[in-house]
């Protein structure tokens, strides 16, 4: 049984002895202080030292922020026409006007979505988009996999991490372990997210509000990149609650950091993620998280360096979590009441999502542009070194395609 199973896994090789691809195309969205924007900033830090990029951008882009060096990058969305690397990478939505200019091209080189889902199911119009217009498909999140699976995602499905930029992060300066060091300050609870109902900020307030009340020894601190804060202010006015701070809008990155150099512990207790970013930067700050446990969130929690909170499905959405308030409230309190253990778990997790460093994801996100072998097995995998696939018809076309690539290096060198 196992000798069957690696005969099958070993198939056929292909091994590309030095061809490669030289320059790629990432389609989709610049902005460093939203998730989606950060897509291509990700894989432009993790291609650029060993091929050429360039990013077609749309108009949701946004430049503050951003190093030069990604800007120099950048076209121009109606460049979208005149494509002319053999590998394009699309991150941006796929429910956009923008998507149906990619649409069009009929694309003949290898085609590859960054594609995400914030519910247990996708839409049936995404699915539909990924099979037709795509070869393969990468996810932040092992979690996906099987969302994309059921909900008819036919392609082959890699996870690819997003490379952050952690680094100002880590390097605030460490928290006293004990925190009556700090006693005559107040303690602090923050999340930064955007004013919409999957983040469940209501339910984080309510939690806040009912666990310590007014008490002036404690705040909450909820930042909203974009969005309607009116439902939060209406609660804060009716319960006339003074140790609660609302900020709204986007921030620089200094900003940014710090707001969590601020805070005591993070909280984020969403009703579904795709891959998270904050919790992962307030880990590299050494902050205490509580974690909402479903989706992606699941991939921090099994670290054990969070606290995290038990889900269901919600009862308004069966395709969406929800958590109870009361576990929300004793989860507040327990890191409240023993943040010291909190502490060192996060300092531990400090040290673990450094493995999200672009200098540390930069060989596997190579491995999927010109992989140093493709294997034809019986499963998805992706390495460093290797990419394997069960799909013939993308085995094919990395043959054909890296080939190709590595005729015309060999012509041009000759040249």
């Amino acid at each position: 049984m196992v000798r069957k199973m690696l005969i099958t896994f070993f198939l056929a090789g292909f091994f590309l002895h030095g061809n490669g691809v030289s320059h790629v195309t990432v389609i989709g969205p610049i902005h460093s202080a939203r998730s989606l924007g950060s897509h291509a900033i990700s894989f432009a830090n993790c291609l650029r030292n060993n091929l050429s990029v360039s990013i077609i951008t749309s108009s949701s882009s946004d430049f503050r922020d951003v190093p030069e060096y990604i800007r120099s990058m950048t076209l121009a969305p109606q460049k979208i026409f005149t494509i002319e690397s053999p590998v394009v990478i699309y991150v941006d939505s796929l429910i956009i006007n923008f998507f149906n200019d990619y649409a069009r091209l009929n694309f003949p080189g290898l085609r590859i979505a960054f594609a995400w889902a914030d519910y247990d199911m996708l839409l049936k119009e995404k699915v539909k988009k990924l099979n037709e217009h795509f070869d393969l498909i990468l996810v932040g999140d092992k979690c996906l996999i099987e969302i994309f699976k059921k909900s008819g995602v036919k392609l082959p499905i890699y996870v690819l991490p997003l490379s952050l930029d952690l680094q100002p992060f880590l390097s605030i300066s460490g928290r006293a372990n004990c925190r009556s060091l700090k006693s005559n300050e107040p303690f602090v609870f923050g999340c930064s997210a955007g004013f919409e109902k999957r983040k469940n900020l209501d339910l984080l307030l309510q939690a806040f509000a009912q666990e310590f009340g007014n008490d002036q020894k404690v705040r909450l601190k909820i930042h909203g990149r974009w969005g309607n804060s009116s439902s939060l202010k209406n609660y804060i006015k009716r319960f006339k609650l003074t140790n609660v701070d609302i900020t709204e809008g986007a921030v620089s990155r200094a900003e940014c950091v710090k707001f969590f150099a601020s805070l005591d512990c993070y909280v984020l207790v969403s009703k579904a993620e795709g891959f998270s970013i904050t919790p992962r930067e307030a880990l590299a700050s050494g902050i205490p998280c509580i974690l909402s446990n479903n989706t992606a969130h699941k991939t921090i929690c099994e670290t054990g360096f969070v606290y995290a909170v038990s889900c269901k499905k919600s009862k308004f959405s069966d395709v969406q979590f929800d958590c109870e308030v009361c576990d929300v409230q004793k989860a507040l309190r327990n890191v409240y009441t023993n943040y010291n253990e909190h502490y060192m778990r996060a300092q531990k997790g400090r040290e673990w999502v450094k493995q999200y460093l672009s200098e540390n994801l930069e060989k596997k996100y190579l491995s999927v542009i010109q992989p140093k072998k493709i294997i034809l097995g019986d499963r998805n995998i992706l390495t460093d070194a290797e990419l394997v696939t069960n799909s013939l018809s993308l085995f094919e076309k990395y043959k054909i395609l890296l080939a190709k690539q590595g005729d015309k290096l060999r012509s041009m060198d000759q040249c």
